[in-house]
């Protein structure tokens, strides 16, 4: 256990006094451990899943546990995920970054971040849980300046620093009150009982840390960090937006002992997560350039994970992690394909209009998606499940129509509605699956179905504007888009006193200024 979570950091302070050929040697030994310990990480959930958690704790008297790790279920998941990412985007960056200055920061920041997250995942107490967050986004800091010469790095680094420091102070006070008022607070057995009969307390350090974990998610107010990270080299936005950024969720779940004392704290997380959702996934479809896109995709989508922690599906919060993070590592990795698509794109015809075939073959998609969604229910059902599945359809139809917007055909629609039912199924039947195996406690909270609708509701607002944009909707479409746009300017950093012309011109010159609405 103690080598699944330090080795990553031996190798980061190995590489600090390596200059020239060397560092490509101890790049292929970072991958090579991050391989290594995937392997591991899966034999702890085998004997997790069979024999129960895997415990290393510093007792400093009976009764009192300050420092420790645990590999359970959930951590051994966790684990998984973290090393999967760590292995993939290194490997990637072995070509990637071949010949680059930049690259020794890389694997030093990499290998820091990967432990800082195994702890954060392993944390057996409140303590070692925030040294593992803090570890985590020291390391992510110090990636987004692998190029410190670019003064656009520069710039999203100093904008997450300075989030990162109101959530981690938010934490660490959190951490301070908790250890005054209870002592060391033990994660292992559920609720500790000194938390359980002080809800007052509970609830004003349940708040500091909502607050922590929005800051890492990048949540409304505290969003504008992840489009400034953009300057990043695509091997550290995958570790980012399929890592680092979930730690928000990853600590709402492990302090479930103590946010679950003080539920309606968690609202605030609903609330924050709902407005990130619908404003995270217009900006997605506002923005011109792709790696723009995919960032505030990731503020969307953490929105809907934030909803799932504060109304009380962790498993479900969890399973999002791991879908997200390896859909999104396989984006940002493949972002290069996704620019070459889109240029032939833009080089081709126009698509086709929309012809009631078109519209008919829709409409058969979306009832084959919502039959996919209500069989995976009848055969399983999940507590709060007819909430989510809305967002089950709405997305497995949605992939369904964009495939029809390139092939119409009766041949293709019937492969189209054969992959949208089996989508829909598969998505509700791995959620039982992760559920059944995590064997986390909570319940949907009685507001759960009322926030869901609300959401679904805005979101077909902001769709009815963006396909019907004339008519009687024309006007509000406008003042959408263009007030998104302006949003959209304000989320980037701003240029430091002093810096030359140059550079200014150069961080304004984006083709969101000049593009054409969508």
């Amino acid at each position: 256990m103690l080598a699944t979570v330090l080795l990553p950091g031996v190798v980061s302070l190995a590489v600090l006094p390596v200059r020239g050929r060397a560092v490509r040697g101890l790049g292929l030994a970072g991958t090579g451990v991050a391989v290594a310990l995937l392997v591991l990480a899966g034999g702890f959930a085998v004997v997790a899943a069979r024999h129960g958690a895997v415990e290393a704790v510093v007792v400093a008297r009976p009764g009192r546990v300050w420092l420790g790790l645990v590999v359970d279920r959930l951590a051994a998941l966790l684990l998984i995920l973290i090393m999967t990412v760590s292995a993939t985007a290194q490997g990637f960056a072995g070509r990637y970054l071949a010949g680059d200055r930049g690259r020794r920061r890389f694997i030093a920041a990499t290998g820091l971040l990967t432990m800082g997250s195994a702890v954060l995942a392993t944390g057996a107490t409140l303590v070692t849980v925030a040294a593992g967050w803090t570890l985590a986004g020291a390391g992510l800091v110090l990636l987004l300046r692998v190029y410190p010469r670019l003064a656009p790095a520069r710039a999203g680094a100093r904008q997450a620093l300075r989030t990162f420091a109101v959530g981690d102070s938010a934490l660490w006070v959190a951490v301070g009150a908790a250890t005054i008022r209870w002592g060391s607070v033990d994660l292992r057995h559920g609720l500790p009982a000194q938390v359980a009969g002080d809800r007052g307390w509970a609830a004003a350090v349940a708040g500091l840390i909502v607050v922590a974990a929005l800051t890492r998610c990048a949540q409304v107010p505290w969003h504008r960090w992840l489009p400034a990270s953009l300057s990043a080299p695509t091997p550290v936005s995958a570790l980012l937006h399929a890592g680092a950024v979930n730690g928000g969720g990853v600590l709402l779940v492990r302090l479930a002992p103590i946010t679950g004392a003080a539920p309606a704290v968690l609202y605030l997380a609903v609330a924050a997560g709902a407005v990130s959702l619908v404003y995270g996934t217009s900006m997605m479809l506002l923005r011109a350039d792709v790696k723009g896109g995919l960032a505030y995709a990731t503020t969307g989508q953490m929105g809907f994970m934030m909803m799932t922690a504060g109304l009380g599906w962790p498993a479900l919060t969890v399973f999002h992690i791991v879908a997200h993070g390896l859909y999104k590592a396989t984006l940002f990795l493949g972002s290069g394909y996704a620019v070459r698509g889109a240029v032939r794109a833009a080089a081709g015809v126009p698509p086709p209009a929309m012809t009631w075939r078109r519209r008919a073959l829709g409409a058969v998609v979306a009832v084959a998606a919502a039959a996919g969604v209500t069989a995976a229910e009848a055969w399983r059902p999940y507590p709060g499940g007819a909430v989510l599945a809305v967002f089950v359809w709405a997305c497995v139809t949605a992939l369904g129509l964009g495939w029809l917007r390139r092939r119409a055909t009766p041949a293709a629609a019937l492969g189209v509605v054969a992959a949208v039912a089996t989508a829909a199924f598969t998505y509700v039947a791995a959620a039982h699956a992760v559920t059944t195996f995590l064997a986390l406690p909570g319940g949907a909270r009685p507001a759960a179905g009322a926030v869901v609708a609300a959401v679904a509701g805005v979101s077909l607002i902001a769709a009815l504007l963006r396909h019907r944009a004339g008519g009687p909707l024309a006007a509000w479409h406008k003042a959408a888009y263009v007030n998104l746009l302006v949003s959209g300017r304000g989320d980037r950093p701003r240029p430091a006193a002093g810096r030359t012309a140059a550079a200014v011109v150069h961080r304004t010159a984006d083709p969101i200024a000049v593009g054409t609405p969508s």
